[in-house]
C-alpha cells in the first residue's frame, strides 16, 4: 500500500477512528512486541543463568571431591581395604538404603567381569552427593563414567557405571 493510498483510507475516516487507529498503533503494538518478544526472552535469559547457577555448583562440588579423595585415599587401613576388596551389589543397596535414596534407583545391576551400573531417574542432589562422598572411599570400586543431569530444581537423573578398582 502506497502512502499515497493510506492517506486517502485515512482521510475517509472520522476523526474519533483516526484516533482510534492512532492509538492502537501507539499502544497496541508496543504492548504486543513486549507481551510476544521481549517477556519470553527475559524468562529464557532467566532460565539460561539458572542453569548455569547449577552447573557451576556441580563443577564446584566435583572439584571440591576432586581434592578431597587423594587426602582420603591414604587413610584406608588394612581393615578397610579388605572391606572394599568384598564390597557387592548388596552392599551398595544396603547403603543406599542407608542414605535414603533407595527409592529413587532406577537400575543397580552387575556389569558383566565385575563392576556395576546404578542409575537414578530423579533423586535429590544433596543426599546422592552426601552417599557418594561417604561411600566411595571403602567400596573398592571406581566410578569410570557418570552422568548427571538436572530434572528439576533439587532433583537430578543420574547414571554410574562402577567398575573393580585398579
Amino acid at each position: 500500500m502506497s502512502a499515497g493510498a493510506l492517506a486517502k483510507g485515512l482521510a475517509r475516516l472520522s476523526e474519533r477512528e483516526r484516533l482510534l487507529i492512532g492509538l492502537l498503533t501507539l499502544v497496541a503494538v508496543p504492548l504486543a512486541i513486549v507481551f510476544l518478544v521481549v517477556l519470553p526472552l527475559i524468562g529464557a535469559r532467566q532460565e539460561a543463568a539458572a542453569d548455569l547457577r547449577d552447573a557451576e555448583e556441580m563443577r564446584n562440588w566435583v572439584s571440591e571431591q576432586v581434592r578431597e579423595f587423594p587426602a582420603n585415599a591414604g587413610e584406608l587401613g588394612s581393615e578397610a581395604a579388605g572391606i572394599a576388596a568384598a564390597f557387592s551389589l548388596s552392599e551398595v543397596e544396603e547403603s543406599l538404603v542407608g542414605a535414603g535414596v533407595r527409592e529413587a534407583v532406577s537400575q543397580l545391576s552387575d556389569r558383566e567381569g565385575g563392576g556395576m551400573d546404578l542409575s537414578f531417574d530423579a533423586v535429590a542432589f544433596a543426599p546422592l552427593g552426601a552417599w557418594l562422598d561417604d561411600i566411595s572411599p571403602i567400596w573398592g570400586l571406581d566410578i569410570t563414567a557418570f552422568r548427571i543431569e538436572a530434572v528439576s530444581p533439587g532433583l537430578v537423573s543420574a547414571r554410574f557405571t562402577l567398575e573393580p578398582a585398579q
